[in-house]
């Protein structure tokens, strides 16, 4: 029961994925879909940053490898300039990143995890559960 009374708390949450795979895109959706949390995903980068200059997520995961855009410069992009992404921000991969990228990431202050890690319950709900206390 005490499990059920955290995740009621979730809904001052925003969580935004941005990932150009629509398949992990639907696979968050089935997994945290019923969560109490706002949820957001998006597979194009112009709208994911439109929506986030309006409403300053609290929990966002952007994929590092992109088309149009990677990760990083996305949350670099100077639309964030006013307020930073990075304290809950993570880029995930499915692939190990490049030394360079981890430079690059490391001065940006992001970390990086796996997609599995992702689409690990536990892990996002305990992220969210950090959110909370820190609020």
């Amino acid at each position: 029961m005490a499990q059920l009374n955290r995740l009621e708390e979730l809904d001052i949450v925003e969580m935004v994925v941005v990932d150009d795979d629509c398949i992990t895109l639907k696979q968050l959706q089935k997994l945290y879909g019923n969560l109490n949390l706002d949820l957001y995903l998006y597979s194009d980068v112009d709208l994911a940053i439109s929506h986030m200059v309006s409403n300053r997520p609290n929990l966002l995961f952007v994929d590092l490898f992109m088309p149009k855009m990677d990760g990083i410069e996305l949350l670099g992009h100077k639309a964030f300039e006013q307020f930073p992404l990075e304290q809950n921000a993570y880029l995930h991969s499915a692939i190990p990143p490049s030394e360079q990228t981890l430079t690059r990431t490391s001065e940006l202050g992001v970390q990086i995890i796996t997609k599995d890690l992702l689409l690990d319950k536990n892990w996002v709900i305990q992220t969210a559960e950090k959110i909370i206390e820190q609020a």
